[in-house]
């Protein structure tokens, strides 16, 4: 009886031996790592105020702790023991402190985990100023309430979130959600990767799902690498989508997929290989490849494959949903409500299509209720469209319960692609700094009735200043043709990556075409498509046949750019500088062409990354840009402005315009007719009477 539990007690305790092993090992293979979230600099102003920051937390993250560093100044104008400021996550507090009247100031705290959600979290600062105790005590309800700053949050606070990743769940999902994590495009550690063999099917897949993965990743301004099999730089990447043609798989890779038979399909599979996560698409077939390229653009379809490998035929629907561009747009499906005194706001996102714009007679319709212990005389509402106001209302007591403001949009605002409207209210009330300041009080609601009319047009203009809207249609792209060198570098891939990186942030749907070609193609081939050409002088033939017609010219044996009317180039500087330049496509009218171009690989890729992430598109105007390697960007235009009277022939196509300019010709039509109908019967009449008093004369 004791040898048996002897025994036992042995075997308990290898059992809990080869546990810890396990956990150790586990711990090894997923060490905790950290990420910082830097916050925007926030100044707080006036009596009170409140600022909202926002970070996210990934699905595979396993969270430890998460803290917020504050770095901030508090002006000469806080009483410190007065004034307070209140930390909240996601509308709950956590933490409270009273700031001291000095410079560079610093406070950690932890943000309680309970508090925390999957996805996007609300980090918001609610701060109290009372200048002074006599301030408070005798001369409270006196003193106005000055927008003086008096405490700012410097942009080198930061949220450290520490976490473990969890163990992969060996399907699509759990892949993808890996490579457009936020951690995975901050450290750069993904990749695109195709074969060697200069596959245009395998170029156009790839670029569909680069389009595909920018969009739904969060890091807007990290490009992800597009590498060719056989780069270095493949095996520190974390997790890889790779795309290629069965027959060029590497046999290690290739040998993932057993006897698969692509000849009818392809497959997208999630393969581990050692530490690196992979998404393998492969199949025998282009049309099929270039398929399955656009599954790998659709976000929802990837994040519901909770499969190990997805085959894809067909007969598989891979399109998202078509953008469907309203006239009529609510707001707010629920209502929104706004409480507190002082400054509120309430910011709605517009989604529209990157090649159209916002034309006359479009207009916002904001249906209101308020409270009635406001002062009337100071409060009201404001309306603004990208942070530009269109119009204010001052609040009325009479109309509290139901009030409305009506505004035209202004067409000299501007606006194509998606948009911003803000609804800012500042809820004045009488004697605020010796009132007890409650958080339901006041309020204002902007009920569900609110309405965005917008008439819009498509943007056609060739100019930078409304890139990239003449490559895009409906929300997906505009019939493009890559024109790209017979024999591709690494800076030939780069470059036509940073291009779509920043055409998918654009991208609302996978639709539209993407066709890769040399510069051989046949000319026929690239009517009625938008043209990139990417490429040299030396290298891309479609570059050089249309050389007399570029506004950046190459020297006869193309070795550098020239002088022109615009800009002087001295001759080795020509040989330095990338250009991006938009013209009339020689093949089709009314379709543009966009040459990425410089004497060397290296400065054509430089050129191509002024157009790959939208914090540089804002410098980018006219239909000429310069870049060099120090970073000097420079922009012309060289087409002549449109004649005024052009501009209003895109109101009459629209079909409200067309109704009415009918219907008022209608009724002058009718009016006309009546006229003359009353004319020929007064005129009879007349006739009739003359006659009439003949016959009496002569009796």
């Amino acid at each position: 009886m004791m040898i048996t539990k002897l025994r036992w007690t042995r075997l308990l305790f290898f059992v809990l031996l080869f546990c810890c092993a396990v956990q150790a090992a586990s711990a090894e293979e997923a060490p905790e790592q950290k990420i910082e979230h830097s916050l925007s600099t926030q100044s707080m102003s006036g009596y009170q105020s409140m600022n909202d920051q926002y970070f996210e937390l990934e699905s595979y993250w396993e969270i430890t702790k998460v803290l917020l560093q504050l770095q901030y100044d508090a002006s000469p104008l806080v009483d410190e023991q007065l004034s307070s400021m209140t930390l909240y996550v996601n509308g709950t507090p956590f933490h409270s402190f009273r700031p001291a009247a000095e410079n560079n100031q610093e406070l950690t705290v932890a943000i309680p985990s309970k508090l925390l959600v999957e996805g996007v979290n609300t980090l918001s600062l609610q701060g109290n100023r009372t200048t002074s105790t006599d301030e408070q005590l005798y001369n409270v309800c006196t003193v106005n309430d000055e927008r003086d700053n008096w405490m700012t949050v410097k942009d080198s606070s930061t949220i450290s979130i520490h976490y473990v990743s969890k163990p992969s769940q060996q399907h699509i999902s759990d892949g993808y959600e890996r490579f457009i994590g936020i951690d995975t495009s901050k450290a750069s550690s993904h990749a695109v990767v195709v074969s060697d063999e200069q596959s245009a099917a395998e170029l156009e897949a790839a670029l569909y799902s680069i389009a595909g993965l920018s969009k739904a990743k969060s890091s807007g301004d990290k490009q992800i690498p597009l590498l060719i099999e056989g780069d270095q730089e493949i095996a520190s990447k974390q997790v890889v989508l790779y795309i290629s043609k069965l027959a060029h798989l590497p046999a290690s890779i290739k040998a993932q997929l057993g006897d698969t038979e692509l000849a009818d399909r392809a497959i997208i599979k999630h393969v581990q290989l050692g530490g690196q996560t992979m998404l393998l698409v492969a199949s025998d077939s282009d049309e099929l490849l270039v398929k399955a390229g656009r599954y790998a653009a659709n976000q929802e379809l990837m994040e519901q494959t909770t499969l190990a490998e997805k085959y894809i035929d067909e007969d598989t629907d891979v399109l998202t949903p078509p953008v469907q561009v309203s006239q009529f747009i609510k707001l707010t499906e629920t209502g929104d409500k706004l409480t507190g005194p002082m400054h509120q706001e309430k910011e709605y996102y517009i989604a529209l299509p990157a090649n159209q714009s916002i034309a006359e007679a479009s207009k916002i319709s904001l249906d209101l209720r308020y409270a009635q212990n406001l002062n009337f005389d100071r409060s009201l509402v404001t309306v603004l469209i990208n942070n530009k106001p269109i119009g204010s209302k001052k609040l009325s007591e009479v109309m509290a319960n139901q009030d409305m403001l009506e505004l035209p949009i202004p067409k000299n605002l501007d606006v194509n692609g998606n948009f911003t409207v803000k609804a800012a209210f500042d809820l004045e009330i009488d004697h605020t700094p010796c009132t007890v300041t409650q958080d339901q009080m006041p309020w204002a609601y902007i009920d569900s009735t609110s309405m965005l009319q917008l008439n819009t047009v498509d943007r056609s203009d060739l100019l930078f200043n409304y890139y990239p809207a003449n490559f895009m249609r409906g929300g997906g792209f505009n019939a493009i043709a890559i024109v790209m060198p017979e024999q591709l570098t690494e800076a030939d891939y780069r470059s036509v990556a940073n291009i779509f990186h920043l055409l998918g942030r654009y991208a609302q749907t996978n639709h539209g075409e993407i066709h890769v070609y040399q510069d051989s193609v046949d000319e026929t081939a690239l009517e009625n498509k938008h043209i990139i050409a990417i490429g040299s002088y030396q290298n891309n033939a479609l570059i050089r046949k249309n050389n007399e017609q570029l506004y950046f010219k190459f020297d006869e044996r193309g070795a550098g750019f020239i002088s022109n009317e615009k800009k002087s180039i001295e001759t080795e500087y020509g040989k330095r500088i990338g250009s991006l330049q938009l013209l009339p496509s020689p093949y089709s009218e009314g379709y543009g062409m966009m040459l990425v171009t410089g004497a060397e690989p290296q400065y054509y890729e430089l050129a191509s990354q002024a157009i790959a992430s939208e914090s540089t598109l804002w410098k980018l105007y006219g239909d000429s840009i310069v870049v060099d390697k120090d970073g000097h960007l420079s922009a012309y235009r060289f087409k002549e402005e449109l004649q005024q009277s052009g501009g209003m022939l895109p109101i009459f196509e629209r079909d409200d315009v067309q109704s009415f300019v009918l219907s008022a010709m209608l009724t002058i039509i009718v009016a006309i007719v009546a006229l003359l109908l009353l004319t020929r019967k007064h005129w009879r009449r007349r006739r009739k009477n003359d006659e009439t008093n003949s016959k009496q004369l002569s009796i």
